[in-house]
């Protein structure tokens, strides 16, 4: 068993917008992990654990989905905390409403439910996850952080050309992902580029 889900790259520009941020956010002296940069990432659809052997349906099912779908871009807004910024679990970076994203997600979601896969029961609010917290411990100035116009990000936008299917292991220094199945939008090639 694997364990999957379908998601998109975050490029190095915008990580570099969430440097000071997640600076911040180690000064506070907070009780958790904070992401490590390069596993920034933005999760569509989790799937938890799959059998091997459903790597390729999975890719044509993420084919199927993106085939009409042109690139598009999406813009991060500022830092907030789940599930709420007085009660933090987890500190992210939110993601502007975009239409095209909402539709894709749902594409998948109604696809991937004819193959057994059950969606969350929470709200789809599409983040990048920067800390994961284990205890209140100094909330109160988190609290005030993420009140203030400091933690604001300004408008970075970018784009979206492909969606991957990614697997979730565990590293020495955390979790560490890996690039099943990479689909490009619109793509007139038959986009589908399998990763070894």
């Amino acid at each position: 068993m694997i364990r999957t889900f379908v998601g998109i790259e975050v490029p190095s520009k915008v990580k570099n917008y969430l440097i000071p941020r997640i600076s911040v956010l180690r000064s506070l002296d907070l009780d958790g992990k904070i992401q490590k940069l390069s596993s920034i990432h933005l999760t569509l659809y989790f799937l938890g654990d799959i059998q091997k052997v459903q790597v390729p349906s999975i890719g044509d099912l993420l084919y199927r989905c993106t085939r009409d779908i042109k690139p598009f871009n999406l813009r991060i807004e500022g830092l907030s905390g789940f599930p709420s910024n007085s009660h933090v679990r987890v500190i992210f970076a939110g993601i502007a409403k975009c239409r095209v994203l909402i539709k894709l997600r749902n594409l998948f979601k109604e696809e991937l439910s004819s193959l057994g896969f059950v969606d969350e029961l929470r709200e789809f609010r599409p983040h990048l996850t920067l800390m994961r917290l284990r205890s209140s411990r100094n909330l109160n100035m988190l609290s005030n952080y993420l009140k203030n116009l400091s933690a604001q990000i300004p408008d970075v936008p970018f784009r979206v050309q492909n969606i991957h299917l990614y697997q979730s292991q565990l590293c020495r220094d955390g979790s560490c992902y890996r690039k099943l199945i990479t689909v490009k939008l619109a793509d007139m090639n038959n986009g589908r580029t399998p990763l070894d």
